[in-house]
């Protein structure tokens, strides 16, 4: 699996699925983000068993192909790189490679096939609506 994207986008999508990675638990998988190729970028998923984020982002990705990486280790690791194109591959033994500038990374990955199935929404019982609009809703009613 072989990923670009720039660092900042990156970030603010690790950034919010962190709210949904499990801090301690049995099941490594469900303390990593789980990296996956699609026709719109990389989508990336958090789940803790209760609540599941997914993230997708523009970004060159191997279309059909995922992994799981640990979610403090690879937050970190983004989150010191300098402002440049970050640059991620996964090789068949399982290790990640996270290239950006003069910063060079490896760290082990967990197959995808571990990381927990999100729940289905059913569609007849769900909406959308704008983030913008969600946002001020959100904060007009907090006190």
């Amino acid at each position: 699996m072989k990923i670009s994207c720039e660092k900042n986008i990156l970030l603010e999508a690790l950034s919010i699925g962190q709210r949904a990675l499990a801090s301690k638990s049995s099941i490594q998988a469900i303390e990593g983000y789980l990296l996956s190729g699609n026709s719109e970028g990389l989508q990336i998923s958090s789940f803790n068993l209760e609540t599941g984020i997914i993230t997708t982002i523009p970004a060159t990705a191997d279309i059909g192909e995922s992994s799981v990486i640990n979610g403090k280790i690879l937050f970190d690791i983004i989150r010191r790189l300098p402002e440049d194109i970050v640059y991620l591959s996964i090789n068949e033994k399982q290790i990640a490679n996270i290239h950006c500038g003069t910063a060079d990374f490896n760290i082990m990955t967990i197959p995808s096939s571990e990381f927990p199935e999100l729940p289905k929404i059913d569609s007849d019982k769900s909406f959308t609506m704008p983030q913008g609009l969600l946002k001020n809703m959100i904060s007009e009613t907090i006190f």
